[in-house]
C-alpha cells in the first residue's frame, strides 16, 4: 500500500490546526452566559424621548452618542455612552450605519463599532404617534439600570407591534433584554 506524500500530510495538518484555532475565537468574551426567565415587562414610567413619532416617523435612524449615567463594562472595555439604532439594537465605540439591521454580523464600514447588543435586529419603523423610542435610568447608585425601550415598533412590510427593552445594569454589568407580550397580526410563512 502506498503512503500519501508528505505535502498532503502537511496541508491536512495545517488545515486541522486552522480549524481548531478558528473554533476557539469568538466575537465577545467567553465570560458571558445566557439564561431565560419569565418576568413581568415594566415600561419606563417617565422616560426621555429619543426618537419620537409625534408628527413624524422614525425609520433607519441612529442616535448621537447617548450618555450612560455610569461606566458599563462590555467585553472587557468600560463605556459611558452608546448609540441607539431604530432597528432594535445599540452599539458601543461608534455609531453604526443608519440602515444597518444585522448588527451582530455586519462589521464592514460604516459599521465598525466595538460591540453591539441586539434585542430585535430587524428593519423597524413607526408611523403612529406615540410609538417612540425612549430611554431612562431606574434605581439608585450603585444599583441603577440604564434602559432603552422601543414602544410599538413595527417590522418593515409586516404588521404587528413590538415592545422591548435593552437594560444595562450598573455594578454587575449584566445585560437584560426584556420583551412585552407580542402577537403579530400577520403570520409570516417564509
Amino acid at each position: 500500500q502506498e503512503t500519501p506524500p508528505r505535502s498532503i500530510f502537511f496541508f491536512l495538518t495545517l488545515f486541522v490546526m486552522l480549524m481548531i484555532n478558528g473554533s476557539i475565537l469568538g466575537q465577545v468574551s467567553t465570560s458571558y452566559s445566557f439564561s431565560s426567565t419569565s418576568e413581568t415587562y415594566s415600561p419606563l414610567s417617565s422616560p426621555t424621548l429619543l426618537f419620537p413619532t409625534s408628527g413624524s416617523t422614525w425609520k433607519d435612524g441612529v442616535s448621537s452618542s447617548l450618555a450612560i449615567p455610569f461606566n458599563f463594562t462590555f467585553n472587557g472595555t468600560s463605556y459611558n455612552s452608546c448609540y441607539v439604532s431604530t432597528n432594535g439594537f445599540i452599539t458601543f465605540g461608534s455609531a453604526q450605519g443608519a440602515s444597518n439591521y444585522i448588527p451582530i454580523s455586519n462589521t464592514t464600514s460604516p459599521n465598525t463599532y466595538s460591540g453591539a447588543i441586539s434585542a430585535f435586529g430587524r428593519d423597524l419603523y413607526s408611523t403612529q404617534s406615540g410609538n417612540n423610542i425612549v430611554y431612562g435610568t431606574v434605581g439608585t447608585t450603585p444599583n441603577r439600570t440604564f434602559v432603552i425601550q422601543w414602544i410599538n415598533a413595527q417590522r418593515y412590510n409586516y404588521s404587528g407591534n413590538y415592545n422591548f427593552q435593552i437594560r444595562l445594569s450598573e455594578e454587575t454589568n449584566v445585560i437584560q433584554i426584556k420583551y412585552d407580550f407580542q402577537q403579530p397580526i400577520t403570520i409570516c410563512t417564509k
